[in-house]
């Protein structure tokens, strides 16, 4: 079964924000690799369009106080920007770079309030921007306990300029979901001096730390095409979920004011978990199966009630992404139970939930 969508997508969705703090990077701990990407540029572009039909819809509604918003414009700086951050999503899906650094790092100085959004998974550029555009409901009605930062990214009246990158990779698929799409943000005066669009196989040089990718459980054999320069000193691997993490992807719906008083966000989506199958199991317990693993989740949460409507549900936790079922035990023989889970990130201490999946249910007849 092909795996699909983080954002991230997956369709998780987890945004984080992060103020850009200066990086010691150690010369020998540096390598530079190649990763092979199909770039699928002539489509990124396309969300230009999607991305300004959203800002003027929230005008007409006033969506947070503004109705004043401009269409942005495509930025030459920002497109390569999406377009190298699009090939180190496919190593790592986080708003961190492969050294450790801010997404922001990567960004012209001149763009002033910056923010990302990253996806995984979806195949067409229609499909990732709705990974971040499905957070618009829980936006306007302020549901608690849901990232949207991503589509309050998309609205930003702070900005002018955008990069949009995507890209497929076909072979050494660390993370494992074949699609990348990135949006990168900005303030300031955009250059609109774009070069053709490009859909070709590329082999991007990306850079990294050995003792970054370490922290992730990867090794330089793992991410690589060829190592192109520094030490080939490997790590073992430690997870097979390091999937989407943090940054502002990885992490994601507050935002943090920098000291010159802009706002640098940097958001993922993490979508919703699917409920596969819910089972009576003898002693009043019922065993919660989700059907597949959330990329950048770090684990689920169930929740499950006799009302209809959820009131007064308990909830349960899942730790791990890897872990997909649990047994919710003490419930009472001859009721109906509705269950719902949803996917969670953890982000400064801080967790971030996807929105719940649809409501299942069951009945304990023993």
């Amino acid at each position: 079964m092909k795996k699909r969508i983080i954002a991230m997508l997956l369709i998780m969705v987890i945004a984080v924000i992060s103020i850009p703090v200066a990086t010691s990077v150690n010369a020998e701990d540096t390598i530079t690799f190649s990763k092979t990407v199909q770039y699928k540029m002539t489509d990124a572009r396309k969300i230009l369009d999607l991305i300004n039909q959203a800002r003027t819809e929230a005008n007409a509604e006033a969506l947070g106080g503004a109705s004043n918003r401009q269409p942005l414009v495509i930025d030459k700086d920002l497109e390569q920007a999406a377009m190298l951050r699009a090939a180190e999503i496919a190593v790592d899906f986080s708003h961190a770079r492969l050294d450790g650094s801010s997404c922001f790092t990567l960004y012209p100085a001149s763009a002033g309030s910056k923010g990302e959004n990253i996806a995984a998974g979806s195949s067409t550029y229609t499909a990732a921007h709705n990974q971040w555009y499905s957070e618009r409901e829980d936006y306007k009605n302020g549901t608690p306990g849901v990232v949207t930062g991503h589509y309050k990214n998309m609205i930003n009246n702070g900005y002018t300029r955008v990069g949009i990158a995507g890209c497929y990779v076909k072979t050494n698929d660390t993370v494992g979901y074949r699609y990348y799409w990135v949006e990168c943000f900005g303030s300031g005066t955009p250059d609109t001096a774009l070069a053709a669009p490009n859909d070709s196989e590329t082999a991007v040089t990306l850079t990294a730390t050995q003792s970054h990718l370490a922290s992730l459980g990867l090794s330089v054999e793992k991410v690589r095409d060829a190592v192109t320069s520094g030490s080939e000193a490997t790590t073992e691997k430690k997870t097979t979920e390091k999937a989407t993490t943090d940054k502002t992807s990885k992490e994601k719906a507050e935002n943090i004011e920098t000291s010159s008083q802009n706002r640098d966000t940097a958001t993922v989506a993490l979508k919703k978990p699917s409920i596969k199958k819910l089972k009576n199991v003898k002693g009043g317990r019922c065993k919660v199966t989700i059907k597949k693993k959330i990329a950048g989740a770090d684990g689920y949460q169930i929740r499950y009630s006799r009302n209809k409507s959820m009131k007064s549900a308990k909830r349960s936790k899942l730790s791990k992404n890897s872990m997909l079922s649990k047994t919710i035990k003490g419930l009472k023989k001859g009721k109906t139970y509705y269950v719902q889970v949803r996917s969670f990130k953890r982000v400064n201490g801080k967790l971030n939930y996807s929105g719940w999946s649809i409501k299942k249910s069951v009945r304990i007849r023993k």
